[in-house]
């Protein structure tokens, strides 16, 4: 069965579960504000638009991204910037319901459950603004949907591609390394013998490979852009904050 046939399948197998997720993705994109608002959120596009340095932790993955989302025509700045965490919040949507999928068989029942998240006050508010908060909810369902898989199929590229998903939520936002412990937790678990050594030395080498976005850091520092936050962030490092 070719990657088509088996989308197209899913397709008619998981049809009202998707339309769900579709209908609370547009919702997000046609509530996205057009304008800054403010604080952080102004800082972040600002930098994006630059590609300069925000405050800590310099937030390179979103910057680059956002360098990306700003192309997009007829939008500005900021528009495309908020329109980004509206498409990212509606990723981390269907990402969970594919995580509860690969556990329960079916998606229709965890898609309704996940669609609710975008008419709460809490996810709606990180949905429709320039935040890194739904980058992190889109990183976080990717890392706990490529975990489920790798669970139910076995297959061990699933797992590299998971650690290098969870590595890099974890340049993002601090917060991400809350979940290790249970992420640990899941695979050892999940291994019905002793795993072999390669197979975690190769997931654990991911993970410097991911913190290498930190180079953006110094790299843009020496080209002084508009944002700039890299001397507080050096400082920061030093003190341990």
């Amino acid at each position: 069965m070719t990657p088509t046939t088996r989308a197209l399948a899913f397709l008619r197998k998981e049809r009202a579960a998707v339309l769900v997720l579709l209908a609370a993705t547009l919702f997000l994109v046609i509530s996205t504000r057009t304008d800054p608002e403010g604080g952080d959120s102004a800082e972040l596009i600002a930098a994006a638009f630059c590609q300069g340095i925000p405050h800590a932790t310099g937030y390179p993955l979103y910057t680059w991204l956002g360098g990306i989302f700003r192309l997009l025509p007829g939008l500005a700045p900021a528009h495309a910037m908020n329109l980004s965490s509206a498409l990212f919040a509606g990723g981390a949507l269907f990402l969970l319901a594919l995580a509860v999928r690969e556990l329960r068989g079916r998606m229709l029942a965890p898609a309704i459950a996940a669609a609710t998240l975008a008419l709460g006050r809490p996810f709606w508010f990180i949905g429709t603004f320039a935040e890194v908060y739904a980058l992190h909810a889109f990183l976080l369902a990717l890392t706990l949907f490529l975990l489920f898989r790798w669970r139910r199929t076995g297959n061990d590229r699933l797992l590299l591609l998971a650690t290098y998903a969870a590595a890099l939520d974890a340049t993002h936002h601090g917060s991400a390394l809350l979940f290790a412990p249970g992420y640990a937790v899941l695979v050892l678990l999940s291994f019905s013998i002793r795993p072999p050594a390669k197979r975690f030395l190769a997931a654990l080498l991911l993970v410097p490979v991911a913190f290498t976005v930190f180079a953006h850091l110094p790299i843009r520092n020496g080209a002084n852009p508009p944002i700039n936050a890299f001397d507080e962030i050096q400082t920061k490092v030093e003190w341990g904050l």
